[in-house]
């Protein structure tokens, strides 16, 4: 009995070390910041941030920790601000994002323009909503755009990780996903299953009638309330509110192989393109849907990758390069030139 008591608290004592070593080393969400990124720091809601005055290669952030240059919160200088919302496809590439060339183009046919990049990597509506309530509505912008989506497609659907499907019951809940919120440990699996899911190539296979039935359940509630209760603030704050789709190559139905193999499809999915065309879909009827009952205007990208030549903007299944960079903000500037132009008339009227 002794030697039993002995052998569970050693057991106890290395589980408890182990699982403090996984949260130091694996957790974005710890103040030591190892696994965080260069560019980032530990933030207390939303995990981690960019940090302040941080100036790396083409990677540059001002004072109140936005990439891009410094900017007064009140806007003294009476520009007229946009604010780009969203993750790492607004805040990419470092070197030139849309946010920077969609500045460049209105300022090449207004004065007074200033647009402000509000985007970190990895984020997804639930950060953006917070990272509003905290400081986005400070810059009270004239106009914003948001373009969010990818991470809550990565993270929350009816085949991703038990854990996080059941804390947003899209599953029911279960003691496994109870230990998996609670413990690093049980997590360890899905590292190797991720892994290995990785080197697979896509299967093209059809939906079986159990995954059909879990999708045909499946609906992100999350993301339009998040965005709701996002646009419904703007909107209060007397911001012009557009919204920009999830455009990428999962897009259109002439995708290529090649294309395919370039997804980054997430964890669960077994690289099944079915489910993640599918789930795409899901996430689609819910950004139409907060659209319509916003009344609020959508900047449609998705015309602008219907072939394959088009496509080749995309690094992957959404990030673009330079290229893409120079089509998203010129598009997005084209869109919203006429309320730009009518808002600064409207301006100079009311100064006269």
């Amino acid at each position: 009995m002794r030697l039993f008591v002995i052998n569970l608290f050693v057991f106890l004592f290395i589980f408890f070390v182990c699982e403090c070593l996984l949260r130091v080393v694996f957790s974005s969400n710890t103040v030591l910041n190892i696994n965080i990124g260069g560019y980032k720091e530990y933030h207390p809601t939303r995990g981690a941030k960019l940090k302040p005055n941080y100036s790396v290669g083409d990677i540059n952030t001002n004072s109140h920790s936005f990439l891009g240059p410094e900017f007064d919160i009140g806007n003294s200088q009476n520009n007229l601000r946009i604010l780009t919302i969203g993750n790492s496809v607004t805040f990419a590439p470092d070197k030139r994002n849309y946010s920077r060339v969609l500045e460049d183009k209105l300022k090449n046919k207004f004065d007074n323009i200033e647009v402000i990049c509000g985007a970190v990597p990895g984020y997804d509506s639930f950060d953006v909503l917070d990272w509003h309530d905290e400081f986005f509505y400070k810059l009270k912008p004239d106009i914003s755009i948001i373009y969010i989506g990818w991470n809550d497609l990565g993270q929350f659907q009816p085949f991703g990780l038990k854990y996080k499907t059941e804390k947003l019951s899209y599953s029911r809940k279960t003691i496994r996903g109870f230990l998996e919120e609670n413990l690093f440990l049980m997590r360890i699996p899905y590292f190797f299953i991720g892994r290995a899911e990785r080197q697979k190539p896509v299967d093209n296979s059809e939906m079986t009638d159990i995954e059909k039935d879990a999708l045909s359940q499946f609906y992100p509630s999350h993301y339009l309330n998040n965005l709701n209760a996002l646009i419904k603030k703007l909107k209060g704050n007397g911001t012009k509110v557009y919204v920009i789709p999830l455009a990428g190559l999962v897009t259109h139905k002439n995708i290529t192989q090649e294309e395919k193999q370039l997804i980054r499809f997430p964890r669960g999915m077994n690289r099944k393109y079915d489910l993640y065309k599918g789930t795409y879909l899901k996430y689609t009827q819910a950004l139409d849907s907060v659209i319509k009952i916003n009344n609020v205007e959508m900047i449609d990208i998705r015309e602008l990758i219907k072939t394959p030549a088009d496509r080749e903007i995309f690094t992957d299944d959404c990030h673009i390069n330079l290229e893409g960079a120079e089509v998203f903000g010129s598009f997005i500037s084209e869109s919203i030139s006429e309320y730009v132009d009518s808002l600064q008339n409207l301006r100079n009227y009311n100064f006269e």
